[in-house]
C-alpha cells in the first residue's frame, strides 16, 4: 500500500502502525484458521507405469487426479506442497488388456500417499488410457508412374529398378495389421530424354507413432530414342484351296516400324520382312486381304503400307 498516497487524503493519520497491525492480525487469523479441520479438493499427480517392452500409448493416461480430503489445515497444506515432489506410481500388469482404472482402485494408493489426511473420494469415476504393441513389417515397394512422359521419340526400355526393394515399417499393431499391400513409390516427372536415376520418396500410411527405416529409395530405368524404319515385305500364302495363289495387284507392299537408335543391326537391316496372306480371310466383296505378321516376327509399332492388298480373283472360283 502506498503510504504517501494515503497521506495526501488523510494527512493527520499515521498509517504505518495501522498497516503493521493489519498484516499481523491477518497472519494470526490465517494461522488460527489452519489449525482447524478443513475439507478441500486437491490435485494429485500420478504416473501409470508398466514393464512391457515395445508398447506405445495411443491414448495416454492422465498425469493427475483430483481428490477430496479432510484434515488439519496445516496437514493439508503440507501435503499439497509434498505433492509437487513425486507422483503416485500406479502399476498395471496387463497394459494391452487394461483400458481404465476406477477411482475406487486408486483410492488406497491416494490414501497412502496423503497419510495424515482423510481421503473422502476421488473425483474422477475412472481414468482411461489405451496401449498397443509396436510391430515391424517388411513391405515391398511398387513404382506408380502417376505422370511419366518422354520427349518425342523416346521410350522406356527397361523395368523399374528400386534399391532397396523393400522397407521396414514400424508402428502400432492396431494400424499396421491392416497394411498388407506394397508401399507406393510415385513418379511424377516432366518429359525426359535421358535415363532416370534418382531418389524418390516412399508413400506410407502416416498413422500415429508410425515410421519407416527409409523415407526415400533409389529408382532407375532406361530410356532410348526410337527411329521410324521401313522394310519391304515378303508375302506367303496359307489355307489356299488352289495350287496357284491369287495374283496380287499391288506388289510394292512395305512395313513401317520403329527401331531403337542403338540397335545397329536392325537399323542396317534392309531384308524383307515375312508376312502371311490367309486365303480364308479374303474379303470377297472388294477382293482385298489384310496381311498379318507371323508370331516369330517381333516388331515395335509395325503397320503395313498400304494396310491391305488387292487381289485379282477369278469370279467363277470366288466364295460368295
Amino acid at each position: 500500500m502506498n503510504v504517501n498516497f494515503l497521506n495526501r487524503f488523510l494527512p493527520n493519520l499515521e498509517w504505518k502502525p495501522f498497516i503493521i497491525c493489519f498484516i499481523t492480525a491477518f497472519t494470526f487469523w490465517i494461522f488460527h484458521s489452519l489449525n482447524g479441520e478443513h475439507t478441500a479438493s486437491i490435485t494429485v499427480p500420478i504416473n501409470i507405469i508398466h514393464y512391457s517392452d515395445n508398447l506405445v500409448a495411443l491414448a495416454p493416461p492422465p498425469d493427475e487426479v483430483h481428490v477430496n480430503v479432510s484434515g488439519n489445515g496445516w496437514t493439508i497444506l503440507s501435503k499439497s506442497l509434498d505433492i509437487m515432489k513425486e507422483p503416485i506410481q500406479v502399476k498395471i500388469n496387463n497394459p494391452l488388456e487394461v483400458r481404465y482404472l476406477t477411482g475406487r482402485t486408486l483410492l488406497p494408493l491416494v490414501d497412502d500417499f496423503l497419510k495424515g489426511t482423510r481421503v473422502n473420494y476421488v473425483l474422477e469415476d475412472s481414468i482411461f488410457f489405451e496401449y498397443d504393441s509396436l510391430i515391424h513389417k517388411t513391405m515391398g515397394l511398387k513404382v506408380i508412374p502417376l505422370h511419366l512422359e518422354f520427349e518425342k521419340g523416346y521410350r522406356k526400355v527397361s523395368d523399374f529398378r528400386v534399391e532397396p526393394d523393400s522397407v521396414v515399417i514400424q508402428g502400432p499393431s492396431h494400424f499396421l495389421d491392416n497394411v498388407n499391400e506394397d508401399l507406393e513409390v510415385i513418379l511424377d516427372l516432366a518429359p525426359i530424354n535421358d535415363n532416370f536415376d534418382e531418389m524418390v520418396q516412399i508413400e506410407y500410411p502416416r498413422y500415429p507413432y508410425t515410421s519407416v527405416d527409409h523415407h526415400e529409395v533409389n529408382v532407375s530405368f532406361d530410356i532410348s530414342y526410337f527411329i521410324s524404319k521401313s522394310n519391304p515385305v515378303k508375302l506367303s500364302w496359307v489355307n489356299t484351296k488352289k495350287k496357284s495363289s491369287p495374283p496380287i495387284v499391288l506388289d510394292n507392299l512395305i512395313i513401317q516400324h520403329t527401331v531403337r537408335e542403338d540397335n545397329e543391326f536392325l537399323l542396317a537391316n534392309e531384308d524383307s520382312i515375312p508376312a502371311i496372306l490367309d486365303y480364308s480371310q479374303i474379303n470377297w466383296t472388294d477382293s482385298t486381304l489384310t496381311p498379318i505378321l507371323p508370331d516369330s516376327v517381333n516388331l515395335s509399332e509395325a503397320h503395313f503400307i498400304p494396310d491391305k492388298v488387292y487381289l485379282l480373283i477369278d469370279q467363277k472360283t470366288s466364295k460368295k
